[in-house]
C-alpha cells in the first residue's frame, strides 16, 4: 500500500519573513516552499498455500 502527496505554502504565513527578497530583486529564500511525500508500506510475508 502507498500513497503520494504534493502541496505547497508560503513562508510567510507563519511569520518566517527573514531573506524573502525584495519586491522586483531576486536575491535570497523563496517564500513558496514545496512539499511532496511518497510513501510505501508493506507488511509481513504471506503464508505459502498448502
Amino acid at each position: 500500500m502507498g500513497f503520494s502527496a504534493r502541496g505547497h505554502f508560503n513562508r510567510s504565513d507563519f511569520g518566517i519573513t527573514m531573506g524573502i527578497p525584495a519586491p522586483g530583486t531576486t536575491m535570497g529564500v523563496g517564500d513558496k516552499v514545496e512539499v511532496i511525500i511518497e510513501a510505501e508500506f508493506t507488511g509481513p510475508p504471506l503464508r505459502a498455500a498448502q
